[in-house]
């Protein structure tokens, strides 16, 4: 049986439009608690390490729950596996209202992450499934753009919430986001998918270590992107910034920018073009971070641009590396890679800030973002000098 990607050449479906609605709808409640968790938890006393851990604690248990990812699918189908994971969003979101301690918060944390892991590697996988193999750079980058729109807007919207109707108000929101997205599964047509890996295929093997290097390059963007999760608000209200609101929605407008042209540079000229001068713009963010040698602002358009083009150009490298048949197990790969950079950094960072400013943690991310950057650039070296070698043993 043929796949949706080898009988068709257009990106929008009707199904692929619903997926990446349903998609956007899970970010939106996730984004929304992105920069008003750790004030919700700082306001009844919980520690800098203590907001890592619940930072982390989520991704960590979405990691876990992706292990079961194709037991799961076979279990109870794409369907049945994907209301299961977004209800169980739906109810972590709606119980965290109800904590008021650290442990209380930790486990609601975990259900949610647990949620939230399998819900969004179901997404996808299933938009993989749809989009031509030709196209794929370009329409995993469309698939993002619906969760970078709300990216834009549901930081904002979530300080808003918080500063006007308190934590009430921002839980019941958040709520509502994960009820919508469930709704829509419902209207998603998931037979086509059924050729989507959920066997093994003894004649396609597929292994971690083909994947390893793109996910060595997505754990160190997690730890980055936990930099910024956890403490971007605790930073600005330590310099002083009045409105941290406004880093989210300068950040990920560069966000949706990049990706409206970055998958076709990726399918035109190759992965180098997209992840070297993003992978440079990350480490130009950090640096500013840490050293307020640029504006707030400036150092939210650097992270956009990097944050923006490494995503979906790092989880295409995946996904092409992987036979077809094996495509879901990539997808959880690489967002379990994703995940424990942002989970571990999360950690590790609350415990380095622990008694000292916030700027600490931008030194460690201003270090991270550095190996990045010249880790690639040796690798395209040894790529150039391997290619090299070979045209000379030809001729």
């Amino acid at each position: 049986m043929n796949s949706p990607a080898e009988t068709s050449t257009t990106i929008w479906s009707r199904n692929f439009i619903l997926i990446s609605l349903s998609n956007a709808l899970l970010f939106a409640g996730f984004h929304l608690l992105l920069p008003t968790l750790p004030l919700f938890i700082e306001a009844y006393g919980a520690t800098s390490t203590q907001i890592g851990l619940i930072v982390g604690g989520f991704t960590f248990s979405a990691i876990g729950i992706r292990l079961f990812t194709s037991a799961g699918i076979l279990r109870w189908g794409h369907r049945h596996f994907l209301q299961i994971g977004l209800l169980i969003c739906i109810l972590s979101m709606a119980s965290y209202y109800f904590t008021s301690q650290v442990s209380a918060t930790l486990l609601v944390r975990l259900a949610h992450g647990m949620g939230f892991g399998i819900a969004s590697t179901l997404f996808a996988t299933l938009a993989v499934g749809l989009i031509p193999a030709n196209r794929r750079g370009e329409g995993m980058g469309y698939f993002s753009l619906g969760s970078t729109f709300v990216m834009v807007l549901a930081p904002l919207v979530g300080l808003w919430l918080y500063t006007t109707f308190l934590a009430k108000g921002l839980f019941i929101a958040g709520t509502i986001l994960q009820a919508l997205s469930f709704i829509i599964v419902y209207f998603i047509s998931f037979e086509e998918h059924l050729s989507i890996q959920t066997h093994t295929d003894q004649a396609s093997p597929f292994s971690v270590s083909q994947v390893l290097l793109p996910c060595i390059f997505s754990f160190l963007l997690g730890i980055c992107i936990g930099g910024v999760m956890s403490f971007i608000t605790l930073l600005a209200q330590e310099q002083h910034f009045a409105n941290p609101g406004l880093f989210f929605l300068v950040s990920m407008s560069c966000v949706f920018l990049v990706r409206t042209f970055s998958g076709r540079v990726y399918d035109q000229f190759g992965a180098p073009w997209v992840i070297a001068p993003a992978s440079l713009s990350l480490l130009l963010s950090m640096f500013s971070l840490f050293t307020g040698s640029t504006s707030f602002l400036v150092a939210a358009v650097f992270y956009g641009i990097g944050l923006g083009a490494l995503f979906p150009a790092l989880q295409t490298w995946v996904i092409q590396l992987a036979p077809q048949e094996k495509q879901s197990t990539a997808s959880a790969t690489f967002y379990n890679a994703v995940d424990t950079g942002i989970g571990g950094g999360s950690i590790i960072l609350g415990y380095i800030v622990e008694g000292q400013s916030y700027t600490a943690v931008y030194f460690v991310t201003s270090c991270i973002s550095f190996s990045f950057f010249s880790s690639y650039l040796l690798y395209l070296v040894y790529l150039w000098r391997k290619r090299t070698l070979k045209e000379t043993q030809v001729v």
